[in-house]
């Protein structure tokens, strides 16, 4: 937090909101002072601390001058609902040389098909939307091969 900052958190009793005192979430690209009107930080009052369940620092997919910074609020006294676990059954012994097999086969292909769409879109928004739809087709894959050999 820069001087100016701390003194007007310290003035009215509040903390910063991100828990870490993380430095700022973006950089300069200009010369100068390094002062900026970006709402980077938020502050919340010692009474209403408990609110402020996690911090997130989440970096974007693309270029950019900043990252984003989500904030969970909710109630102190609200429970937390934690799912059960679901079960998971392995393959059996019969079948687990094939499994092995089929995952050595697919990891060792999954790597030039990601280069590939590197090479295709670059670093850019559609490059994002194309490696989440791969990856989902990847999951698929690989549960029906396990489903095949159990």
């Amino acid at each position: 937090m820069d001087t100016l900052t701390q003194k007007l958190a310290a003035g009215r009793d509040m903390t910063d909101g991100s828990g870490q005192r993380m430095q700022h979430t973006y950089h300069f690209s200009v010369d100068g002072i390094g002062h900026s009107s970006r709402l980077d930080r938020w502050y919340i009052s010692e009474q209403h601390g408990g609110w402020a369940r996690y911090v997130k620092v989440m970096i974007p997919g693309i270029s950019t001058d900043h990252d984003g910074v989500g904030l969970r609020v909710a109630s102190p006294h609200m429970r937390m609902h934690i799912k059960r676990a679901q079960k998971v059954y392995p393959v059996r012994s019969c079948g687990q040389e094939i499994a092995s097999a089929n995952k050595i086969a697919l990891f060792a292909e999954l790597t030039s098909e990601l280069d590939g769409l590197v090479v295709e879109y670059g670093r850019t928004h559609k490059a994002t939307i194309e490696t989440a739809s791969w990856w989902d087709e990847v999951k698929t894959l690989f549960r029906l091969m396990y489903i095949a050999a159990a």
